[in-house]
């Protein structure tokens, strides 16, 4: 959020919009890697990066449970730790070979929902 009030004092481009990403379900209640050690939060606003819309399969590891977030540095305008997820390779992967499967563009957008969400929430940027 401090990165989007930094862009909107600045001239973009007509192609270009700030815009914080919206807030993810599965991001409500998320396994995160921090100082008190592991615990469940809400990681919106915080630590919801662009791979947690990758769905509940790709953020899922070896062993059947969701790749946590570690929480990694203190941001000092917000007051809050941000973190990162581990092993986001590991998630991109399993996304792509998804992807990959030979489903319709209709069958994607319903396994795929936190992705399809966040598209129509850029695309409206725009709107």
């Amino acid at each position: 959020m401090e990165q989007k009030a930094v862009l909107e004092r600045m001239k973009l481009p007509a192609s270009i919009r700030a815009m914080v990403l919206p807030n993810s379900s599965i991001g409500r209640r998320y396994p995160t890697i921090g100082p008190e050690g592991l615990r469940t939060m809400n990681i919106n606003g915080a630590a919801c990066s662009i791979e947690l819309f990758l769905g509940r399969v790709a953020l899922t590891d070896e062993n059947g449970n969701l790749r946590p977030v570690r929480w990694s540095s203190w941001n000092k305008a917000s007051a809050r730790y941000q973190g990162e997820l581990e092993n986001k390779n590991a998630a991109t992967t399993e996304f792509l070979k998804a992807m990959k499967s030979g489903a319709t563009p209709a069958q994607l957008r319903k396994k795929f929902k936190e992705m399809d969400d966040l598209l129509k929430a850029i695309f409206s940027a725009f709107g």
